[in-house]
């Protein structure tokens, strides 16, 4: 039986580059950009609520703010060095939400697959 002292020792990238694959780092979070600051605190604080959250643990489960603060957000993830992010859009998103979503990451990163 595999025990957790046995995993504690393992190095997976070196695991990885010994097999010749890469690990692809990513992130899963839920993701909303707001029209106005007023929004964007408004769906904070929702979030927070409805998650049982506090402001410190905030950022590393929901990207939120206005089209220029969620570029920078997203920005910093990658130059933390993730290899890319994976997104959900809060229960009840209407269609326009997920397009202004989609159209804030696509304008500033790129549609890459």
């Amino acid at each position: 039986m595999v025990g957790v002292e046995s995993v504690q020792h393992v190095d997976v990238y070196a695991f990885a580059e010994r097999l010749g694959v890469k690990i692809v780092k990513t992130r899963l979070g839920t993701l909303f950009v707001a029209t106005t600051e007023e929004e964007a605190n408004a769906r904070r604080e929702a979030f927070k609520a409805r998650r049982g959250v506090d402001d410190a643990d905030l950022p590393s489960m929901f990207t939120c703010g206005v089209p220029e603060e969620v570029g920078d957000a997203v920005q910093a993830f990658i130059d933390a060095g993730l290899d890319g992010l994976i997104f959900n859009m809060p229960p009840g998103s209407s269609p326009e939400e997920v397009e202004r979503a989609g159209r804030t990451l696509t304008e500033r990163f790129g549609a890459q697959a």
